[in-house]
């Protein structure tokens, strides 16, 4: 990571002095003013001071003037140093906030420009591979079948870029009522395939109907995501289990795999963009983007909902999904 702290070091001292300088303006208001208050009520003949009589004149104009003029010094010497030291801490903590969003940033177009170089590379090397000497048509297929692979992984990478990058208003009228039942097997027909390709079974335990006002597009996305990843870190003969529940208030969405599983530590990372258990980099180092979760979270926080993921290692993960139903359905 290419992060400058010395950047934000400069913008904390500039900060701190912006500061002081505002408070030692009125610092210079303030004792100018009480300089002239006071002075004000000394009689220029020395007996008085704001009316209160002089003893054998032991001060003069002058060295009472003079006096007033050093405690008002000293004093916002103090108050200014105190101040400093103050300003200093406070805008640190304003700009903490700035530098963690800044982190965060190069962070994420670092890891954006890593997952765009892996399919890049890949095509680069197998052109110069293939274009080296004569090669047979089984060769020429296996490249036209692996650049196809990569193309389609940088097309879905930047369709989820895209996704989480565009703002999402997440308007009343976005949303439709729709069977859930009805969409969620209509992407279990979609990936059948696929998981019959990865020797993953795919079971279903869903209710006849039931109607929820989400966001349709999303939803399918959150389906295909969810299912996706359940085939790409399961295991050979590994199952795929998804189920609906209604509850009075709420939807419960639960998939369930019997995929490589993850440690209670990248659990508490797995929603994180583009974060990856070393396991499934292992597994899967040319499949997943890291976005694919992250992405679940962000639409059903837009449904306000909650998701909750368990997982223990060779045994498989849970996802639990609860999405509100205020909602009464048609029938």
């Amino acid at each position: 990571m290419s992060f400058k702290p010395n950047e934000f070091t400069r913008a904390n001292l500039l900060l701190t002095g912006y500061y002081v300088a505002g408070v030692l303006v009125l610092l210079v208001i303030s004792s100018v003013t009480i300089y002239l208050i006071f002075t004000s009520g000394i009689v220029l003949n020395g007996n008085l001071i704001n009316g209160a009589e002089i003893d054998h004149r032991e001060f003069s104009l002058s060295e009472l003037k003079e006096n007033l003029i050093n405690i008002i010094i000293l004093v916002n010497f103090i108050i200014l140093s105190l101040f400093a030291i103050s300003a200093y801490f406070f805008a640190k903590q304003t700009l903490k906030p700035i530098k963690t969003m800044y982190q965060k940033q190069e962070r994420f177009i670092s890891d954006v420009a890593h997952e765009l170089r892996t399919p890049l590379t890949v095509l680069e090397s197998g052109a110069e591979n293939i274009l080296r000497k004569q090669r047979t048509n089984v060769e020429y297929i296996d490249f036209i079948k692996e650049s196809k692979e990569e193309t389609e992984r940088l097309t879905r990478l930047s369709n989820e870029l895209l996704f989480l990058l565009s703002p999402h208003k997440n308007t009343p009228s976005e949303f439709r009522v729709i069977n859930l039942t009805t969409v969620i097997k209509n992407q279990l027909k979609q990936h059948r395939a696929y998981a019959q390709e990865k020797k993953i079974t795919l079971i279903e335990k869903l209710p006849e109907q039931i109607f929820l006002a989400v966001i349709p597009d999303s939803f399918i996305r959150l389906l295909n995501n969810l299912l996706k990843n359940a085939i790409d870190y399961n295991r050979p003969n590994g199952t795929v289990t998804i189920s609906l529940a209604k509850f009075p208030n709420e939807i419960i969405l639960t998939v369930v795999d019997t995929g490589i599983g993850m440690s209670t530590e990248d659990t508490k990372w797995v929603f994180e963009r583009f974060y990856k258990t070393d396991i499934s980099r292992l597994q899967n180092s040319h499949t997943g983007t890291g976005l694919g979760l992250p992405i679940v979270k962000e639409i059903v926080n837009a449904h306000n909902g909650t998701i909750a993921l368990t997982s223990k290692i060779n045994v498989g993960t849970t996802i639990n999904i609860h999405l509100p139903n205020p909602t009464t359905d048609p029938s």
